[in-house]
């Protein structure tokens, strides 16, 4: 098997943190958190050229090499089949989510596949989410809170404007604004996030680890919109690239800077 450049990279940090208070195992559980990236090549990171990317990625390679490294690694080519096989475990064709959810489907994770979050609570986890669902969102039962998770803060669709958050059917239909906090009790905030989508959810991420109680091991899901389109960088991510003379090429360079940040 060779190593291979996919469009869509599942790129996951997990960060095991021993938790001393868990008194549900004799070994004590580790906090896990993962974190998902979207629409990024495999050459786009420096740990996996030997330096030769044009993107400058300096606190990912940092994490890559003090970690493990898969170098073997395959997923699928778009957003709904990548977070359907990381959350059931199984191919995306078995999920009955084989392609990109558009705008107004159905679909969703069927109700008797049972999902990492859920897996992971009855294993003494807690589980939370912060960013990009698109798995299912017609009924509450589809969405993050009803698939395991306890909180949801983020978006359910896919092309999303990186500051207003707003959702598009073309470029000339706008559907409404995608984002929103949810909790599995029912409640649901839908709410304006004026801030970049990467910022919004890494200090969302940074809140749901400082509010957590150890007397769990926590499981947090980070899912970023980026590098998605829109290419909509922060100025500061986007001067970093002015090496790249291609603007397109250039502002997605910004937007996996602002993931690196």
């Amino acid at each position: 098997m060779h190593s291979m450049s996919v469009k869509n990279a599942l790129l996951f940090l997990v960060c095991l943190v021993q938790n001393p208070t868990y008194s549900g195992a004799a070994t004590p559980a580790p906090n896990i958190v993962f974190i998902m990236i979207d629409d990024v090549g495999w050459a786009d990171f420096n740990y996996n050229v030997d330096g030769k990317s044009a993107i400058p990625t300096p606190n990912i390679d940092r994490l890559a090499g003090e970690g493990l490294k898969l170098k073997s690694h395959y997923v699928h080519p778009t957003c709904t089949p990548s977070r359907a096989a990381f959350m059931t475990g199984r191919y995306a064709v078995n999920t009955g989510l084989p392609f990109a959810m558009f705008p107004g489907s159905v679909a969703g994770l069927p109700d008797d596949m049972a999902t990492m979050p859920q897996l992971l609570r009855q294993a003494g986890y807690s589980a939370h989410m912060v960013g990009k669902w698109h798995l299912g969102h017609a009924q509450w039962k589809q969405s993050p809170v009803g698939r395991g998770f306890e909180s949801h803060t983020g978006s359910f669709m896919w092309d999303l404007e990186s500051y207003t958050k707003l959702m598009w059917s073309n470029p000339l239909q706008v559907l409404g604004v995608d984002w929103g906090k949810s909790l599995e009790n029912g409640s649901y905030v839908h709410m304006a996030e004026p801030q970049h989508a990467t910022i919004a959810i890494t200090q969302e991420a940074i809140v749901r680890m400082k509010e957590h109680q150890e007397e769990k091991p926590l499981f947090l899901y980070v899912s970023y919109n980026a590098a998605h389109s829109p290419l909509q960088p922060e100025p500061d991510w986007e001067a970093e690239c002015s090496h790249i003379p291609h603007l397109w090429r250039r502002q997605y360079c910004g937007m996996v800077v602002g993931l690196d940040k």
